[in-house]
């Protein structure tokens, strides 16, 4: 960092970074307008953004690994005892704990696919209050190459349980007339 600017971050010799993410978008696929920058400073971006996507990933595979160490620690140590070492140990409660736990579970089959989502998304899918049937169907989107906005994922959820509400809905009864 020089005068509160970083430093430019080394790009390809032909600077384009490999697309890397299906779930995101390949950069420069973005709708960012990249073509109003200066050529060094576009670059510059681009790279700091794939920094961040890969950061972003990572956080989330972390998660992932936070969440099946403590399953495998609870397993250990017993209902009476693991609410005690996550206060000693963490300073959590049952609840941060179950957030990641349930993260684990949901997504242990399908880690590639998880390291790409937002934190958020991964709470929101691996809830106990998220039908199954959704998440699998969301996950199946995105196996499949589609894109996925992952602030939309509460309104879809929303629709979702709308639709499994009126689905399970007696069908109304015709008065005659």
């Amino acid at each position: 960092m020089r005068d509160g600017v970083l430093s430019p971050l080394p790009v390809p010799a032909d600077g384009e970074i490999a697309c890397q993410d299906h779930l995101f978008g390949c950069l420069g696929a973005s709708g960012f307008p990249y073509d109003e920058l200066a050529a060094d400073d576009a670059a510059n971006v681009r790279a700091r953004s794939a920094l961040i996507k890969t950061f972003h990933k990572q956080e989330s595979a972390a998660a992932i690994a936070i969440g099946q160490e403590l399953l495998a620690v609870k397993g250990l140590l017993g209902r009476g005892r693991f609410g005690r070492w996550l206060a000693a140990e963490f300073m959590w409660d049952a609840r941060t704990a179950e957030r990641y736990m349930s993260v684990a579970r949901a997504f242990a089959d399908d880690l590639e696919i998880a390291a790409s989502l937002p934190l958020t998304a991964l709470y929101l899918l691996a809830s106990r209050s998220t039908p199954a049937r959704f998440r699998d169907e969301v996950i199946a989107s995105l196996r499949s190459g589609q894109r996925v906005d992952p602030a939309r994922l509460p309104d879809m959820l929303r629709a979702a349980k709308q639709t499994v509400l009126f689905e399970g809905a007696p069908e109304p009864q015709d008065q005659g007339g």
